[in-house]
């Protein structure tokens, strides 16, 4: 049975746990996985330990943990149980790599807000890409070597009963690695090389300020391709180049699962296309925080004038488990469709270690406001532009150490393409140095979404 909820995860210790709790749906998730793994994919290849130690005299081998989620699109529909396996890189030696090889970029929120301005100002076609299991489309240069453990090893010899051979005396079956496997340290890094080396061969370019921006000008007109992990967001004045785009994408990679309709899930948001551009909602997101604070009163403001203050708490907060998650969740949310609740729940980010009986009251306020503004959506119009305009504020010594605190949006053609709000990290002397400290930390290195050449806009 299902539980509705957002974030259920059961490790591989409680595999058990997980099919008793789903039954054959976990169950096939799990097949589904491992078949892609061993089969479909190739990325693990079983292995016997003295053929292993026969050729290395020392190697580490790493233990794997299997994750089982339910998996919902941004209007709450229902979608799979789906299930991961993943490395446990803990033991795998950092030192072995230079940085650049385990650190990749992914596309930041700005740059995704900025592209869906510049499709609703030019008018431009969009869809979705989602590369599944992307990072298995990348090669290992050097081997690694892992355990199934015992109670994964049962299930993936009921599929492949040919490797009872590899069973070890514990129950385990070792494999060696041979593609990108998720958890690994350079994972990440060896799927954006693949993918951007794909589009690199088919004239793409990346933009010098967003390597995960990649552009090519077909006929005239440009083609924008935004990479967000294994999600590819396409979009160009013609449809039939960005379908071209998709095919060439679908060529090189199996399992690519297209979304091209008026209305789309895209990272968590539900993205609907209007007469005017888009309009951005998280509705089910926030009814299901709502869900976990019952008969929470409405407000019609997300905080009050006692925000920063904590002088007057009567003890820690009721439940710590629950403020700390809930602020997460709204984090998430204030960063996507609602950043009109951004200043109070960037300040209960500051709270989360020793939260108290105020925090929650904070808290509870905040959502209450969601409550209140169930339906309010964020909209990105097609309203035109020539420049990019910041608005920065700060509050001179807010909080009760006399850190001060910066705001600021920065908007393009009338819409918010980035909201910034942060305490300060030095203590200004007044309001108007605290308005300079604002400024150097808001927009100094921040206007790298949209630059303006000759009264026409070039997306970066």
């Amino acid at each position: 049975m299902l539980t509705g909820g957002y974030a259920l995860v059961c490790s591989n210790l409680k595999i058990k746990v997980a099919l008793e709790r789903f039954g054959k749906i976990a169950y096939d998730s799990i097949k589904d996985e491992l078949v892609q793994l061993f089969i479909k994919k190739r990325a693990l290849v079983p292995m016997l330990l003295r053929e292993v130690t026969r050729a290395n005299l020392y190697f580490p081998i790493l233990s794997s943990h299997m994750f089982l989620r339910e998996k919902y699109n941004a209007i709450g529909d229902f979608e799979k149980i789906k299930a991961r396996l993943v490395a446990d890189r803990s033991t795998q030696d950092r030192e072995d790599f230079d940085d650049e090889e385990i650190s990749s970029p992914t596309a930041c929120l700005e740059s995704i807000f900025n592209m869906l301005k510049l499709v609703a100002v030019e008018k431009r076609h969009l869809l979705i890409l989602d590369v599944g299991g992307a990072y298995l489309n990348a090669k290992i240069d050097n081997p690694v070597y892992m355990f199934i453990a015992p109670d994964l090893a049962n299930i993936l010899l009921n599929i492949c009963p040919h490797f009872r051979k590899f069973k070890d005396e514990k129950g385990r079956v070792l494999v060696q690695i041979d593609k990108a496997m998720y958890g690994l340290v350079q994972s990440a890094k060896l799927w954006y090389n693949t993918i951007t080396g794909v589009l690199e061969r088919n004239g793409f370019a990346p933009n010098p300020m967003g390597p995960c921006v990649w552009n090519k000008i077909i006929d005239g007109n440009q083609t924008s391709i935004v990479i967000y992990v294994d999600d590819l967001a396409i979009s160009s004045k013609p449809k039939d180049d960005v379908h071209a785009t998709m095919e060439l994408i679908k060529k090189e990679f199996v399992d690519v699962k297209v979304k091209e309709s008026k209305e789309m899930s895209y990272l968590g948001m539900n993205l609907r296309v209007t007469n005017d551009g888009f309009e951005v909602d998280m509705i089910n997101y926030i009814e299901e925080i709502l869900k976990e604070f019952e008969g929470v009163h409405e407000y019609t403001h997300p905080a009050d004038e006692k925000l920063f203050v904590n002088e007057g708490a009567k003890g820690p907060s009721k439940d710590v488990k629950k403020f700390h998650k809930v602020v997460a969740k709204l984090l998430f949310l204030c960063k996507r469709g609602r950043p009109d609740i951004a200043l109070p729940v960037h300040y209960l980010c500051t709270r989360v270690k020793n939260p108290t009986d105020l925090d929650d009251q904070k808290l509870a306020r905040v959502v209450g406001f969601m409550k209140g503004t169930l339906r309010d959506v964020r909209k990105i119009s097609s309203e035109p532009f020539d420049r990019v305009k910041a608005y920065i504020d700060a509050a001179h010594a807010a909080h009760e150490d006399g850190y001060g605190h910066s705001g600021g949006v920065i908007m393009v053609g009338g819409n918010a393409v980035e909201c910034i709000t942060r305490k300060q990290k030095c203590v200004a002397r007044d309001s108007t140095e605290a308005e300079m400290v604002a400024l150097e930390g808001l927009v100094f290195g921040k206007m790298n979404g949209i630059k303006v050449r000759d009264t026409k806009w070039t997306y970066l």
